[in-house]
Order: C-alpha cells, then structure tokens, then sequence
C-alpha cells in the first residue's frame, strides 16, 4: 500500500508541476516557516485580486484549447 501512495503522489506532483508550466502559476517554497509561506501566499493573492485578473491574464479557457472539442465544433459548424 506504501508503493501505490508513493506512485500517486509522484503522479499528483507531476499534474501540478505540469499546472505551472499549462497555466502559468506560481510555486511558493512551503517548507518554510508558517509565517513566511503565509506572507507569500498574502503577497500573491493580492496581487491577483488587485489586478482583477487571473495571474497570467488570459482566461483559463484560452490558454490550452482542447484539440479534440475544437474538431467537433469546426464539424458541427460544417454540419449546420
């Protein structure tokens, strides 16, 4: 049971790793103290709510479109 939550945690850090390079988020070191994770947490999230946009300013849905889904549109454009 130890392996496979090894396995799943290798596999999740991978997604999130992937969600930084995909989305553009940022990384804050959390083995740091409580306090100084918090104060970048603050530092980031203001910044974010500041602006009023999301932190790499393209809407999430623009930033990787689904191959696939735009296929289907295009076809169902042709089809109407």
């Amino acid at each position: 049971m130890c392996d496979s939550f090894v396995v799943y945690q290798n596999r999740m850090k991978g997604q999130f790793d992937k969600m930084v390079e995909d989305l553009g988020f940022r990384v804050i070191d959390a083995s740091r103290s409580i306090d100084e994770v918090f104060a970048d947490l603050k530092q980031e999230m203001s910044a974010v709510l500041t602006n009023g946009q999301i932190a790499s300013g393209e809407p999430i849905g623009r930033l990787n479109p689904d191959p696939i889904e735009q296929m289907t549109q295009v076809s169902l454009r042709a089809a109407s």
